[in-house]
């Protein structure tokens, strides 16, 4: 099925494209969970002191997902939450060496949140976090997640 941009807006934003299409089946946890942060930037939140408005939505990258893959192994194999990983990379670098030419990156890191609305919840309630996820300059998302572990990439394209 071919769907043009703003098709894939509409159902976007409607929400129904994860669902109806599936384009993603094998990790519904990613689709819903961007799915919720897209919500939270159409809508504004304020996070601390800081109030962000609207924000457009964000796109699945596939190499933010690989850097965030990556990342969360080193997690689990170090059973470390931290920025930097195991072999001393950060993640700046990591998505540098998938590829990604990036202007701006950031990384969101969780442990022990066992759904997608409550590790938004707990993202939220941290103020680099939740500016992290609303900051209108991002444009494209990449999740990985394993058993209660969450590593969010966030970027835009040089």
């Amino acid at each position: 099925m071919v769907i043009n941009r703003l098709q894939l807006l509409v159902l976007v934003l409607c929400g129904c494209l994860w669902t109806s299409f599936q384009l993603f089946p094998k990790h519904p946890e990613k689709t819903l969970l961007i799915n919720l942060i897209n919500n939270l930037r159409k809508e504004g939140y304020l996070c601390g002191k800081q109030s962000f408005s609207s924000a457009p939505p964000l796109q699945r990258h596939p190499l933010l997902d690989q850097a965030a893959e990556t990342h969360l192994k080193s997690i689990l194999k170090t059973n470390r939450l931290t920025h930097i990983g195991a072999d001393g990379v950060s993640m700046a670098k990591r998505l540098s060496e998938v590829g990604y030419t990036w202007e701006i990156v950031a990384e969101n890191i969780a442990q022990g949140q066992n759904s997608e609305s409550k590790v938004l919840e707990y993202w939220k309630t941290k103020g680099g976090s939740c500016k992290n996820l609303l900051h209108p300059k991002f444009k494209h998302i990449g999740i990985a997640y394993h058993e209660g572990y969450w590593v969010v990439y966030l970027a835009s394209p040089l």
